[in-house]
């Protein structure tokens, strides 16, 4: 999604090798070697191909990326590391001197935010520069359809992890003080199994809608027609989605995980819970409720701390890192 982006607003000759994707392994597999051999010619004929720009994760991704690390070093270039997803700390534990070994060789770091900047300073020499995440702006000839009710939006994968389960049982047990006022707006896939038996438990089929995987237009009509957007993570790096909400002049409820507290302050563009706190989870749901007008000034919030985040000042970002690099300058 990142690269999607990138290619639309930003720089529209990146030449883009995609190493992953598809579910069966052998496809997988297939891709990744593909990908390998693009680079390795790409690297092996054309000079003017000064830097290689890796976007990675945790696990799987990271073990992928270090060969294109490795690949990249063995023809010469400077390689740019860009991480994304919450999840690295954990994966870090998992083999940290194979990790910082492959982090130790990359000429620039790139991180989401001050908190993992922090994080990777510890763990490797390299340098490491904050380069915001991408967040297009929203598209303004979406009508809004806006109700007397609540309209709260959870985007993301059907798991635990993302405290969807936390956040449905919770209106469940609390559906005096919602039915009428609220509505929860859900997409995404993952564990949709569970999410259908809660609302079924709970009789809340009135108050939780789920609208299976959404993008595109269907995606930006959510974003547009919700008040509030809601992820209350146990782990994470600084999702799309709260950046995206967020464009859309959205106050936020989530949890102080990963670089969140750095773009949701809690009690002027939105409220920060403890994961899996069901308790402070009510809480925040029920002031946004109680106060709409709250909803539209913390709104007016998210907007003015997400504009560094829009394309033109990312491109500023990332032409910064490559000038210097180019020049091969130590970045401060």
């Amino acid at each position: 999604m990142v690269m999607n982006v990138y290619s639309r607003c930003i720089y529209s000759r990146f030449r883009c090798i995609v190493n992953s994707g598809g579910k069966k392994p052998i496809y997988k597999l297939w891709k990744a070697l593909y990908a390998y051999v693009s680079l390795f010619l790409i690297l092996l004929f054309d000079r003017k191909t000064k830097i290689v720009h890796i976007h990675t994760a945790s696990y799987n991704s990271f073990r992928r990326s270090a060969y294109f690390v490795k690949l990249a070093k063995f023809f010469s270039r400077q390689v740019v590391l860009h991480v994304h997803g919450g999840g690295f700390k954990e994966y870090y534990q998992s083999a940290p001197d194979r990790i910082t070994a492959i982090l130790d060789v990359c000429d620039v770091i790139v991180v989401l935010s001050e908190s993992w900047r922090l994080f990777f300073q510890g763990i490797t020499s390299s340098l490491v520069r904050v380069v915001n995440n991408v967040v297009v702006k929203p598209i303004p000839s979406i009508e809004t359809c806006r109700t007397n009710k609540l309209n709260v939006l959870f985007l993301g994968v059907i798991a635990k992890e993302k405290g969807i389960f936390d956040l449905v049982q919770m209106i469940g047990k609390n559906v005096q003080i919602f039915r009428g006022k609220l509505v929860l707006h859900i997409g995404g896939n993952g564990n949709v199994k569970e999410l259908e038996r809660l609302i079924l438990r709970y009789g809340i089929d009135d108050i939780v809608h789920y609208h299976g995987w959404v993008s595109g237009e269907a995606k930006d009509r959510l974003l547009s027609q919700s008040d509030v957007y809601v992820l209350p993570s146990y782990t994470e790096g600084l999702p799309m989605s709260i950046l995206e909400a967020m464009a859309y002049r959205m106050p936020i409820v989530a949890t102080p995980v990963g670089g969140i507290p750095e773009i949701v302050r809690n009690g002027e563009n939105g409220y920060l819970v403890p994961p899996g706190d069901e308790t402070a989870l009510l809480g925040a749901l029920r002031n946004l409720v109680m106060d709409k007008t709250q909803c539209i000034k913390m709104g007016d919030i998210s907007y003015s701390i997400v504009e560094p985040y829009f394309p033109e000042s990312v491109e500023k970002q990332l032409l910064d890192v490559y000038r210097n690099l180019l020049k091969n300058e130590r970045i401060a």
